[in-house]
């Protein structure tokens, strides 16, 4: 959609490979640019410099002549009967805003998020189901002399733990604990949670959940201290295994939201269409919530100026079809596959355990299969449009 030349490089950060693993056998799944030909798997780009390059983009193009009503909410959307009018508009969505100016819309788009109130207008239902699981994000600070272009995760039972950026998805009343931590109780847990085995972090969960008398540094540090000369002495490099140490955590910015997936069971409506958390929701395991309705933005962006180009009226349910179709299986097809991934980690049953271990190893070592798994995740020879 032509924002990115917007953004400000210095707060991005490409990544060039991805370490996975197993938080039970850790076995372990490896890519990298020899994969594919790329000049990053992806890139972290904090929220608001995507809104703000979105914004520069739209006065690029129209140079003032997009309206941005900043600060105001959608107090409601109805039809209006329309009387004494050359044209009929009754079919028209009416958004009545809180600033008591009323808008009429040839196509109404739905970008407003999980509880869409354009979504509920359409009478459009979501399908899906909530996980009994809450994540937690933050900002962290690393070490910043220590370059790291490699994004982590790993799958614990409670859920993964990720830095690509921070993320910990794990059981609610977990979490809640998590997000009210001392900042340096905090950080030691995220370090813990990248280092050690699992039964130590199950102790420590234990101790936060039943509000146990333990000195949590200490005993982090010295299990730490443990499982580093085990790493030594296995002669494994641990730049490479493990993510950089967490120092810090921005103020403020410590969050937790419940996990949901969902699907709308239709993105279209006469003149009015769903896109990104409107249409879908999936779990952040795999960072595909922000692609996903990047892609849908990029199609229906496709779908309208085709529209206009051959004279056909932008609102119509054929067109806005074209959109459906393009990008309802496509999305479709990543939530399942993500929930999937998800309950096969989740659970600590021995055979399952042993089986996607001897999976993960083998698909590790087979370099196309793990090529072709990047361009599926990066939307590499996906056309939005169909």
């Amino acid at each position: 959609i032509g924002a990115w030349q917007h953004v400000d490089n210095s707060r991005t950060r490409p990544y060039e490979y991805m370490q996975v693993w197993d938080g039970i056998s850790d076995s372990r799944l490896s890519f990298d640019l020899d994969n594919i030909k790329s000049d990053a798997i992806a890139w972290i780009v904090e929220n608001n410099h995507i809104q703000r390059a979105i914004l520069a983009r739209l006065e690029e193009c129209y140079n003032g002549n997009v309206d941005v009503f900043d600060g105001t909410k959608v107090e409601k959307i109805f039809y209006e009967s329309e009387s004494g009018n050359e044209f009929d508009l009754s079919d028209w969505p009416t958004v009545f805003l809180s600033s008591g100016k009323t808008l009429k819309a040839r196509l109404l788009v739905g970008a407003d998020g999980i509880n869409s109130a354009v979504r509920s207008f359409a009478g459009i239902d979501m399908l899906g189901w909530d996980y009994d699981a809450n994540a937690v994000v933050a900002t962290l600070h690393v070490d910043p002399l220590v370059e790291n272009k490699t994004a982590w995760q790993r799958f614990l039972p409670t859920g993964p733990i990720a830095m690509l950026p921070a993320m910990w998805s794990t059981i609610p009343a977990l979490a809640s604990k998590l997000r009210l931590l001392p900042e340096s109780d905090f950080v030691h847990l995220v370090n813990a949670a990248f280092r050690l085995r699992l039964a130590d972090l199950q102790y420590f969960q234990s101790q936060l959940l039943e509000g146990g008398d333990i000195n949590l540094q200490d005993e982090i540090t010295w299990r730490e201290q443990v499982e580093t000369k085990n790493i030594a002495d296995e002669n494994m490099d641990k730049d490479r295994i493990l993510p950089p140490r967490v120092f810090g955590v921005q103020e403020k910015s410590r969050a937790s939201f419940p996990l949901k997936m969902r699907n709308a069971e239709r993105y279209v409506k006469e003149r009015i269409t769903l896109i990104g958390d409107a249409a879908h929701t999936i779990h952040p395991l795999a960072g595909q919530g922000l692609n996903q309705g990047i892609a849908d933005v990029q199609c229906l962006t496709q779908t309208i100026q085709a529209g206009v180009n051959t004279g056909q009226n932008i609102g119509d349910l054929e067109l806005l079809g074209e959109y459906s179709s393009a990008r309802y299986l496509p999305n479709l097809a990543m939530i399942g596959a993500v929930d999937k991934l998800h309950k096969l980690y989740a659970t600590e049953f021995g055979p399952i355990v042993w089986s996607r271990s001897i999976g993960l190893n083998a698909i590790n070592r087979m370099s196309p299969l793990k090529a072709e798994i990047m361009k599926f995740a990066m939307g590499i020879g996906t056309d939005t449009h169909g």
